[in-house]
């Protein structure tokens, strides 16, 4: 049976139709060793992975190079996560990368996960528990290092919003080893020592190892007991640690924990001033209405009291003591009586009495 003759791309497309219907090939995470790294000007990380036998070609494109926190380097063990699929045009299979991260990162991120759910199981990050900040604080706590350019953003951040605001940088250290124990230990003096109304526990960003310290179980836990409300301003927005799950709040950088924490003085006399006149106004406006209201039942009361009566024309009959005589049978023959009018009172004496033909 004579063999199908192809042309290259069809050959190329059939091959591309087979890599990328294999489900096994979809997904996956390769381990091996970066060689040829090229960082290109669009962004797109080139380069190649290997192993002592075998080597394949990789392209992380510039959406995920851009969060890469880890930095590839010539000769770094890393581990790939992508797919494979065949480019036409040459007929090479590559690897397309959509995460990256060190050899032995995976093990890590498998326990701190296993950590992350065991704690909240134990409601350690239960939202319960979280209190709220305070809203108008006279004393924050910063827990962070003292040389950083962080504790000045939060010190400036916080002076512009409120200069009357107290706040004590307690310093720790925030990178290596020791950091972990450093920062529970600063939190647990500004607790005993009642420092501040809110903690604020801060670093700058960096890299998923520089971060680690506030995985730390101790430290988390150290965090959810804290008898004053703590907010978390660890790394970049896009940085996630323990320490931001157990937090009362989660600020997405340490400048923004300074807007958190601190009201904008200036914004709330705004606040109060448009307050007020919106006070003044119902209250002149509900003035103006009772004052409208007076007016008219004042008005009315006159044209429906005896003095206005008397101005239309009509008398009021008075016994000699004051009293009103109302009905006829309170006139006796020869008794005398008064007539009060609109402009005096005038004696009289009744002679007879009689009924109306209208009664």
């Amino acid at each position: 049976m004579k063999p199908k003759t192809w042309n290259v791309s069809q050959l190329n497309a059939y091959l591309k139709g087979l890599v990328d219907g294999d489900a096994l090939l979809r997904s996956f995470a390769v381990e091996g060793e970066l060689s040829n790294v090229r960082r290109h000007g669009s962004g797109h990380i080139y380069f190649t992975l290997k192993d002592a036998r075998s080597a394949i070609s990789g392209v992380m494109f510039r959406g995920y190079a851009a969060s890469l926190a880890f930095e590839p380097a010539e000769g770094a063990k890393a581990v790939v996560v992508g797919f494979c699929s065949l480019f036409e045009r040459t007929g090479q299979l590559q690897l397309y990368a959509e995460g990256m991260f060190p050899a032995g990162r995976g093990e890590q991120l498998d326990s701190l996960e296993r950590l992350k759910n065991r704690l909240a199981s134990e409601g350690v990050f239960d939202a319960a528990r979280k209190r709220p900040l305070p809203v108008s604080p006279s004393r924050i706590a910063v827990i962070t290092s003292e040389t950083g350019a962080v504790a000045r953003d939060i010190v400036s951040v916080a002076r512009r919003r409120d200069p009357s605001v107290g706040i004590t940088v307690v310093p720790a250290a925030v990178q290596g080893g020791s950091a972990a124990r450093s920062v529970a230990e600063a939190l647990a003096l500004v607790n005993a020592n009642a420092l501040a109304d809110v903690v604020i526990i801060a670093r700058g960003g960096g890299s998923a190892e520089d971060l680690s310290p506030f995985n730390d179980e101790a430290l988390t836990r150290a965090v959810a007991a804290s008898a004053i409300p703590v907010v978390s301003a660890v790394g970049h927005e896009t940085d996630v640690t323990l320490t931001d799950f157990a937090a009362d709040t989660r600020a997405p950088t340490p400048s923004a924990a300074a807007e958190i924490v601190v009201p904008d003085k200036s914004a709330k006399a705004e606040r109060a001033d448009a307050l007020r006149r919106r006070l003044d106004g119902a209250v002149s406006s509900r003035l103006t209405l009772l004052s409208l209201r007076l007016r008219a039942a004042s008005e009315a009361l006159v044209r429906l009291s005896p003095a206005g009566a008397l101005a239309r024309g009509y008398a009021l009959a008075l016994d000699m003591n004051g009293g009103v005589k109302a009905d006829i049978s309170a006139f006796v023959p020869g008794e005398t009586f008064r007539l009060r009018l609109r402009d005096g009172y005038v004696t009289a004496n009744v002679t007879r009495t009689e009924v109306s033909a209208d009664e």
